[in-house]
């Protein structure tokens, strides 16, 4: 599987491993199915895991689930295998509980949740430590320093956002380069082959648009996709199985016109409509798309990265950059 460097020091696979609710007995992923998950995703060639000290707080009574069964999964392996895995997790995202609104930016907030990650994972330093919401109304310098230390301090190699605009990207960017700091190295937003209703999610959510689309094409920043596969929307609307969940969030007109691509293509290249869904995110041609693979089946993450290695027509697709 094709690596891509972020910085020096950290190249990321092509295909990044989503780790939300690993351990999570109910409606989750057990342990034993997430370390099987983990095993085959490394023996197919990946080697970064995307995960957020949050992940598995919404199923109580437990909390930091995902992150510590991952620092299971690594105290299994021998000590070496450490320098094989990239990790990348997420802090400060609003408590359980508390609105998603309420933002956790503060210095003391990002450098807690960083100490609590470390403890949970069972190691040192990260290679990528990404805040997991913005707070516009928070000065992004105060932010960047924190965050510089935290480089300084050696327990990331580099940081970067979730669910930040393009437009606050580039004002953190200008004010690190102004006062010498690290820069914020890529960024996570949903971004998928299908178009999501943005009216039925998650309004601190960020969804690639056509001005986010323009923001990464000028400054060919990173992105982490999540979400990749559309909920395997084409999937599904092909086997006609689609839930109510997943039909809200993508029936539109785009997907509709889209869906009969998605048909054509899959007859002609013989992938399925998931590994052409994540082969059209790697092909973008203006800036480097790394799809987070999100999936409940060892199948399931088989037939995802399935598509690592094949490129599709980038325009053959309606979508926000056309």
């Amino acid at each position: 599987m094709k690596k891509i460097q972020i910085v020096p020091g950290v190249a990321v696979s092509e295909l990044v491993l989503g780790t939300d609710n690993f351990g999570v007995d109910q409606a989750g992923k057990p342990e034993d199915l997430a370390f099987e998950l983990m095993d085959r995703y490394f023996e197919l060639g990946g080697n970064t895991l995307d995960t957020a000290h949050v992940y598995g707080d919404f199923i109580p009574p437990r909390r930091h689930v995902s992150e510590k069964t991952i620092g299971k999964w690594l105290r299994s392996k021998p000590s070496s295998f450490r320098r094989n895995v990239v990790i990348s997790t997420k802090g400060a995202h609003p408590l359980p509980g508390t609105p998603i609104t309420q933002s956790r930016l503060s210095p003391d907030d990002i450098n807690t949740d960083m100490d609590e990650s470390l403890e949970c994972l069972g190691v040192d330093m990260v290679d990528i430590y990404w805040l997991h919401r913005d707070e516009i109304s928070r000065p992004v310098g105060g932010i960047m320093e924190t965050l510089a230390g935290l480089v300084e301090a050696k327990k990331t190699v580099c940081f970067g956002v979730s669910n930040w605009r393009g437009s606050r990207i580039k004002e953190a960017n200008e004010y690190a380069e102004a006062h010498g700091l690290p820069k914020i190295a890529a960024s996570q937003i949903e971004y998928s082959l299908p178009q999501v209703n943005v009216d039925v999610i998650d309004s601190t959510l960020v969804v690639m648009d056509r001005t986010e689309f323009a923001f990464y094409s000028e400054t060919g920043m990173p992105v982490f996709a999540f979400t990749s596969q559309g909920k395997g929307y084409f999937d599904r609307l092909k086997k006609g199985n689609l839930d109510e969940k997943v039909s809200a969030r993508y029936t539109n007109a785009i997907n509709a016109r889209n869906a009969k691509v998605m048909d054509a293509l899959c007859g002609v290249n013989g992938l399925s409509p998931t590994q052409n869904s994540v082969a059209w995110l790697r092909s973008n041609p203006c800036f480097e798309v790394l799809p987070i693979l999100g999936c409940g089946s060892v199948p399931h993450l088989e037939d995802s990265v399935g598509a690592a290695g094949h490129y599709v027509d980038f325009d053959l697709f309606e979508h926000c950059g056309s």
